[in-house]
């Protein structure tokens, strides 16, 4: 059974493999931006928002909306925030109604307790 070091490193690795595979597909990152257009479009001033997203390892969201918080429970040099989004009330770096809107993308999959967030 792997530790829980070795996961960690694994799923880092992998994170960072999927990033660049990402980025050097322009039919994904299309997708990605209609993705993203179709998300915000009931917040057309989205630019002008505090947003945060979770679960940021992966995502190419900054690419398309600069001024997105971006966070993972990964320590990633390209993330805002390192942080279990599931201890979010307990974050000093955001405080209490200082984000306009939350977005995360295919993570509620890899949510330890997606109900209790």
């Amino acid at each position: 059974m792997e530790t829980e070091s070795a996961l960690y490193d694994s799923d880092l690795a992998q994170t960072l493999a999927n990033r660049e595979r990402l980025s050097a597909n322009p039919n994904l990152m299309h997708w990605y931006g209609e993705l993203y257009k179709e998300m915000f479009r009931q917040e057309p001033d989205i630019a002008t928002k505090t947003v945060l997203e979770i679960g940021s390892g992966t995502s190419p969201l900054k690419r398309f909306l600069p001024n997105v918080i971006t966070s993972d429970v990964l320590k990633l040099d390209y993330l805002d925030i390192v942080f279990d989004c599931h201890e979010i009330g307990m974050l000093p770096d955001i405080a209490d109604h200082s984000v306009d809107v939350i977005t995360m993308t295919n993570v509620l999959h890899h949510l330890k307790d997606p109900l209790a967030f």
